[in-house]
């Protein structure tokens, strides 16, 4: 479907035998000025400004406004309308701690898990699995909420791909030290 960058793209891929995965990076953050963001902020959804790789955007409070419903409904999307059999999400999801009280109130493990769990409960029973990309267990824990542990223990997700973005150590240094922190 021309104008729609993931139909090409999933079509790109059944002609080259070539599974395409939807990446959901950073995925409650939208740009400031996006058509999403203005349609939905008078419904209650919450969030505060800040910078993006240089783009004006708005990092969403995910359990404001039925961002869950409209997340839960976005990934089904992704499965039923292109046929994607699996589906990545970023470890950046979890309520920012700029979002006040409230969100330090809200973040922690059980509550995001769970919060998770409704999320991606219907992109599952769809016919998707989910992998998640996420820094050492207990960083993810303390800074994002994420017990990525219970998450595939839950079937939240089947596969968790460790984040190896620092540039100070070489990559192998990296995973060794970041094993050895497991």
């Amino acid at each position: 479907a021309q104008g729609d960058p993931l139909a090409e793209l999933i079509q790109y891929g059944k002609e080259f035998n070539v599974e395409i995965v939807p990446w959901f990076e950073w995925g409650n953050i939208v740009p400031e000025k996006s058509a999403l963001w203005q349609r939905n902020k008078t419904l209650g959804w919450e969030g505060f400004s800040e910078n993006f790789h240089t783009v004006p955007a708005i990092r969403i409070n995910p359990y404001k406004g039925k961002f869950e419903d409209f997340m839960a409904a976005l990934l089904k999307e992704v499965v039923v309308r292109y046929g994607s059999k699996e589906i990545h999400i970023c470890d950046n999801f979890a309520p920012h701690l700029q979002q006040g009280e409230a969100a330090r109130a809200l973040r922690g493990p059980q509550t995001f898990t769970a919060f998770m769990d409704r999320v991606t409960t219907p992109a599952i029973q769809a016919g998707a699995r989910f992998s998640l990309s996420s820094q050492r267990h207990l960083n993810s824990l303390n800074e994002f909420s994420i017990d990525w542990s219970l998450w595939i223990k839950k079937g939240i997700v089947r596969w968790v791909y460790p984040q190896l973005y620092h540039v100070l150590e070489s990559k192998t240094d990296q995973f060794n030290s970041e094993a050895r922190a497991e």
